[in-house]
């Protein structure tokens, strides 16, 4: 089942469309890294990282290109069921007799960067009452209120 061949999408509307960026090298930009590591670096390092901007980075002038985390956010909504765990693999390491208590794909994440910490996050409370009262039904979180789709966290995959 999960040895499907997937085809990855390369054209820039396809991502365009799903708001996802890319990116398109300029040969200004290149000459601009090439400038600050002339700068910034010892002249063995400099060359060094300026070699790789030559012969990586300047043959992909003007070509789209997507990072890693792109590609697989561009692909959710037409395979979202092969890029996470089956179910199997879920429970792996975890007893077979212990129940599936909760599962949600829609919470409140608190940004803890901003100061904010998870005590006072709505869903994160619920997640405790839960787990306390060892029942669902304390969880009333409206997926609507969640924050964990990745476009309300533009850093993602960078930090």
């Amino acid at each position: 089942m999960r040895r499907q061949v997937v085809p990855i999408r390369t054209d820039e509307s396809y991502y365009r469309s799903r708001q996802i960026e890319g990116t398109i090298y300029t040969h200004e930009q290149i000459d601009e890294w090439i400038k600050k590591a002339r700068e910034r670096l010892s002249p063995e390092k400099a060359e060094e990282q300026i070699s790789r901007y030559e012969t990586e980075d300047r043959p992909r002038v003007g070509i789209f290109q997507i990072s890693t985390w792109g590609l697989l956010r561009g692909m959710v909504p037409e395979h979202r069921e092969l890029l996470l765990a089956t179910e199997d693999e879920r429970r792996r390491g975890i007893p077979r007799d212990l129940p599936l208590l909760l599962q949600i794909d829609s919470w409140d994440h608190p940004h803890m960067l901003e100061g904010q910490k998870p005590s006072g996050s709505k869903a994160l409370q619920q997640i405790a009452e839960v787990l306390a009262a060892r029942d669902r039904r304390f969880w009333t979180f409206d997926p609507r209120e969640g924050n964990v789709h990745w476009r309300n966290w533009p850093f993602s995959g960078r930090l």
